[in-house]
């Protein structure tokens, strides 16, 4: 999404041709306990208009007795659909051809905070501008029971590049004392209210933070919301655009929404492109940021709102774990709770660099704060249907909770069919695409992948131990979590190669859990087991 990838050299992740085969006709997938089905296209997305809307069964509770869950999404068809299994007896010595994986709860790990997405200006504008009832299909979607379930939203402080214009809370020259600060347009008419209508629907608070994209151009040494630049180093204008920080908090809180935390900038690097970085920026350096935290926003938010995290970094994960280290390792380590990264550069790094920053900070989270796929010309913009942008993300996903990520946020939660609006052209993908002109949306096997994880990983829940016997292919990922608030295992398994896969589950110290069961290639699933 960034404009560093059109300007740095990297490598972008295999694209394999999705070839979704369906006759021509619409074709809706089967239900599976209670939930509505999918109407799927010939594109492999899948269909919601005013009228109809698929929906996601909702998880045993208990289980039944001997019996597992289990919910598949696939190349073939599959979005979310679900089934009951019978669990079987421990197997002495599985099959040369069966990968045995075994889980120990009794070994934990990190706890998820939440998965989301961000209510951008662009986001919010396009659900509004579908009608109020297709708008509430789509946010139930999302944060509903019978949706997602998603627990953790990103709010844009002031204008990004998915605005429809260039703003800032601020944007009168010298205003040292923010007399003149304003939430704008936007934030009244479309980010708060759709965050409040997300809570309702979901029943509780969510997890809310807010990621500044720059701040007003007179504070900047460019004098403008683009084209890079760093604050002036002067005490008025860096404790004003701490101040700034406070402000936006407040205002939010005043409408009804609490913030849980912020970040400290969003891409701090792209602001140290200048000219090559042409929409809304504002450039650190690690040293700078960890000065600016510890001498600036830090003590600010300490004294007006102690309650509120403070993530540093919220960039790509090839600046770890150096930037984590800076950032620890002065002042600014007291206020700052965890760090945020972003999935943009991961194919140029293993996620290696994530276990490797848990261990040298390990009282710090790490969250994963922005993703999205179809930024990078000239694929950038949406796919609809598209079955390997899903599968990439369900690879990340599992790569980052495996390495101490305590959760994913995606970005912009819908856009238009062209992956807008984007005042600056820099148009993507998204896990929803609405069609404004036929008043409908359509769903991508992005936003299923999304919902194997958000649904089921709650907050609170705990990665366990899992051990592998066997040799398992290439393209086989897995990951497993403690939900001990619903007593129930959640093992997640991505087969993302072409070809089938015998594996066995075991749950240690347990005699009767064991699921056997074949994956067929290009197939994510998720087993709900019971906890002992």
């Amino acid at each position: 999404r960034r404009a560093e990838h059109h300007h740095l050299l990297h490598t972008m992740p295999v694209v394999r041709v999705a070839v979704v085969v369906v006759v021509a006709v619409v074709v809706f997938c089967a239900p599976a306990l209670g939930a509505t089905p999918c109407d799927l296209q010939p594109s492999g997305t899948c269909r919601c208009n005013v009228s109809y809307c698929d929906t996601v069964a909702a998880p045993e509770h208990p289980l039944p007795a001997g019996a597992f869950q289990v919910y598949e999404t696939s190349k073939s068809g599959a979005r979310l659909t679900s089934r009951l299994g019978q669990l079987e007896g421990r197997s002495s010595s599985p099959k040369d051809d069966v990968v045995k994986f075994t889980l120990d709860p009794a070994v934990r790990y990190q706890s998820i905070i939440g998965f989301g997405g961000a209510f951008t200006d662009a986001a919010t504008i396009n659900m509004a501008s579908c009608g109020k009832p297709l708008r509430s299909k789509m946010l139930e979607s999302y944060f509903g029971p019978s949706g997602l379930d998603y627990s953790l939203g990103r709010v844009n402080m002031g204008g990004c590049d998915f605005s429809t214009r260039v703003y800032t809370y601020d944007d009168v020259p010298g205003d040292f004392d923010l007399s003149h600060f304003a939430l704008a347009d936007e934030d009244l008419n479309f980010k708060i209210p759709a965050i409040l209508d997300a809570c309702r629907l979901a029943g509780r608070n969510l997890t809310l933070f807010g990621s500044p994209w720059s701040s007003p151009g007179w504070m900047k040494t460019t004098g403008g919301a683009g084209h890079g630049g760093t604050l002036i180093n002067n005490s008025s204008y860096l404790s004003t655009w701490a101040r700034y920080f406070s402000r936006f908090i407040t205002e939010y809180e005043a409408r009804g929404v609490h913030l849980w935390g912020v970040t400290a900038q969003n891409e701090p690097k792209d602001g140290l492109l200048g000219k090559l970085f042409p929409f809304n920026s504002l450039g650190f350096t690690a040293d700078s940021q960890a000065d600016f935290i510890e001498q600036y926003l830090g003590p600010e938010l300490s004294a007006s709102h102690p309650d509120v995290v403070l993530m540093a970094l919220d960039d790509q994960r090839i600046n770890l774990p150096h930037w984590a280290d800076v950032i620890f390792s002065k002042g600014s380590a007291k206020y700052v709770q965890g760090t945020a990264v972003h999935w943009y550069l991961d194919s140029l790094t293993s996620p290696e660099r994530l276990n490797e920053t848990h261990h040298r900070h390990p009282s710090k989270f790490m969250l994963g704060t922005e993703a999205c796929t179809g930024e990078i010309p000239p694929f950038n913009g949406p796919k609809p249907g598209d079955w390997d942008r899903g599968e990439h993300y369900a690879r990340d996903i599992i790569g980052d909770l495996e390495n101490w990520v305590a959760g994913w946020t995606d970005w912009n939660l819908a856009l238009n069919m062209e992956g807008g609006p984007n005042w600056a052209n820099n148009v993507v993908d998204a896990a929803i695409l609405v069609d404004m002109n036929n008043t409908q949306f359509f769903k991508n096997p992005m936003f299923y992948t999304l919902g194997h994880f958000a649904k089921f990983l709650r907050p609170g829940t705990q990665r366990i131990s899992k051990t592998v016997q066997g040799v398992a292919h290439e393209d086989l990922y897995t990951t497993a979590f403690a939900d001990e608030a619903n007593g129930r295992i959640v093992f997640t398994i991505l087969n993302a190669g072409d070809g089938p896969q015998s594996f066995e589950v075991n749950v240690a110290g347990t005699d009767g859990t064991r699921v056997a069961e074949t994956l067929a290639g290009n197939t994510l699933r998720t087993y709900l087991l019971p906890l002992a």
